[in-house]
């Protein structure tokens, strides 16, 4: 279930940052996705210093923007440090 209409361009890139979501909280030891929806739901709605303090749900409006955020969830994934 996500945060947006269904079917939109919004709701499919939040879908995609849900995918990334689970990989980061299976790394961190957790093991259900309810938990990975709720760390994404509340990640999203933080101010991001990687995103210039920008809260990353408001990128979700552009594939650039989008993609920015899913660059910063990779760097999580990957422990890469921006």
């Amino acid at each position: 279930m996500t945060r947006f209409q269904a079917g939109t361009a919004r709701a499919n890139r939040y879908e995609k940052l849900a995918h990334l979501a689970q990989k980061i909280v299976l790394q961190f030891g957790e093991s259900n996705n309810s938990d990975a929806q709720q760390w994404l739901s509340d990640w999203i709605d933080q101010q991001c210093p990687s995103l210039s303090d920008v809260k990353p749900i408001g990128l979700l409006d552009s594939d650039e923007g989008a993609l920015e955020v899913e660059k910063v969830l990779w760097r999580m994934v990957t422990g890469v440090v921006a």
